[in-house]
């Protein structure tokens, strides 16, 4: 199994192997290449200019069930927190790369 490196988006980084599960991550490596605003959307913002998050590095997550991994990561990207509490209910880890 292997992740994008989120300060070369070209290479890979090999994590180990994954059996009944699923993992799924986001980024934003790629959302600069052509101007464009982030995708990463923040429910919380307060302004329109803030409604759309910027967040560096890779957020990577592995849970049971794919629609889980791929909604969590985005909880990972805009708290910035491995431990976030809904992770546990999810029974699912993560793994944030730095850019």
């Amino acid at each position: 199994m292997q992740i994008r490196n989120p300060l070369s988006p070209q290479e890979l980084i090999q994590i180990g192997s994954l059996e009944n599960g699923a993992i799924a991550t986001s980024g934003l490596y790629f959302a600069k290449r052509d101007q464009q605003e982030s995708y990463l959307i923040n429910p919380l913002a307060k302004t329109s200019s803030e409604i759309h998050a910027e967040a560096t590095g890779s957020f990577s997550i592995f849970a049971k069930e794919c629609v889980y991994a791929d909604a969590l990561t985005k909880v990972l990207a805009l708290s910035n927190d491995d431990q976030h509490p809904c992770f546990a209910k999810f029974s699912a880890q993560a793994i944030r790369i730095a850019a």
